[in-house]
């Protein structure tokens, strides 16, 4: 089954996604007035479910306020019956949950209402090392967008990461104006320096994503001192280990930045990694 004939969630209906139409002029196609969420199904688990959802919902309420949300049940049930009409249980897949608003761009402004579509796609999750690169494109600065969300204005990262891509890499770091490292495209950024662990703030505008938020409560037990701040780029190439996180990557260590190489299997890390099997299995909910 080619990805467009997967069957998707849309507004209501399940349809093939070649289906799942969008007015031409409708201002989430004109001016990127949408929002989006990803998470996996693991053997029919879905972790921290609830997080997710909560910040996808407080996202939509700033698109257009009062708008309907999506409570849990029915984000479950629809994830369940995706799963069965694309044949896809015991499976992995990537769940793409998405909303943008339907009416027509241009002014004056008429009465918002939004779309929602939810996908899925079979997805395995890789453990490899990742090779990083700086990216030239400067991180869009905390304040430009309300913070936390998962705007849909993510051409600055996608460029970032085909131009890393092109380059035989597999993702980029973007830096704030003054320079400070602040997330790659796709996911935050840690690294360890004499048992310490330093990470961005939000001051450099990166995403505070529910992975790092979840890592940082696990450095918490740890009793590791944990360093949250801005950074230049120096900091980070004079660390011993780096590794980023997100939801679908969970953790990932970092082989090489550039021309510089870091450990592999630092001890911090494969207990983090071991403490986030555990953390998972306490918090995922079964479809």
């Amino acid at each position: 089954m080619s990805e467009l004939q997967h069957i998707v969630y849309f507004n209501g209906a399940y349809i093939p996604e070649v289906e799942a139409l969008i007015p031409a002029g409708a201002r989430a196609v004109g001016y990127g007035e949408g929002v989006f969420d990803s998470l996996l199904i693991e053997d029919n688990f879905v972790f921290l479910i609830e997080k997710h959802l909560q910040r996808f919902n407080k996202a939509c309420q700033i698109l257009v306020q009062g708008s309907k949300e999506l409570n849990l049940k029915t984000f479950i049930q629809i994830l369940e019956n995706l799963c069965d009409k694309n044949s896809w249980y015991n499976g992995n897949a990537r769940i793409r949950i998405q909303a943008g608003v339907f009416n027509t761009a241009g002014y004056p402004l008429t009465e918002k209402r939004l779309f929602l579509l939810i996908s899925m796609i079979p997805f395995q999750r890789e453990s490899k090392s990742v090779r990083l690169t700086f990216s030239d494109f400067t991180k869009i600065p905390k304040g430009c967008f309300p913070g936390g969300m998962k705007w849909s204005q993510y051409l600055q990262n996608m460029l970032a990461l085909k131009d890393a891509k092109s380059k035989g890499f597999d993702d980029a770091i973007l830096l704030t104006s003054d320079e400070f490292v602040s997330e790659t495209s796709i996911s935050n950024i840690f690294w360890i320096k004499n048992n310490e662990i330093l990470t961005p703030a939000e001051s450099t505008g990166m995403l505070p994503g529910i992975m790092r938020e979840v890592i940082l409560e696990l450095i918490q037990g740890l009793g590791i001192k944990v360093n949250i701040g801005e950074f230049s780029k120096t900091s980070l190439l004079q660390a011993d280990a780096v590794f980023i996180t997100n939801s679908v990557k969970r953790i990932a260590e970092v082989e090489h930045l550039d021309s510089i190489n870091f450990e592999i299997n630092h001890p911090i890390v494969v207990k983090l990694k071991d403490l986030l099997v555990n953390y998972i299995l306490a918090n995922r909910c079964r479809l």
